[in-house]
């Protein structure tokens, strides 16, 4: 899993964001849309190589401003 690139976890009923996934610091995709996510957990943002991260469709209040960064 070190080398995993793309991850789907969309359409499911995940209320918060799987602090797992911030381990793979191979990420360049991330795909969460259609869920229930009310909060990002974990550090999404030390995610260098992330260039997408599909966060529609769900109930998130807000983006922290550092994921932008």
């Amino acid at each position: 899993m070190e080398s995993l690139e793309i991850l789907v976890f969309a359409n499911n009923k995940f209320s918060v964001f799987p602090e797992l996934v911030c381990a793979f610091g191979s990420l360049r995709e991330i795909h969460a849309a259609g869920n229930q996510l009310r909060e990002l957990t974990g550090n999404v943002q030390d995610l260098g190589q992330l260039r997408v991260l599909d966060l529609a469709e769900n109930k998130l209040p807000e983006v922290p401003a550092a994921i932008g960064g």
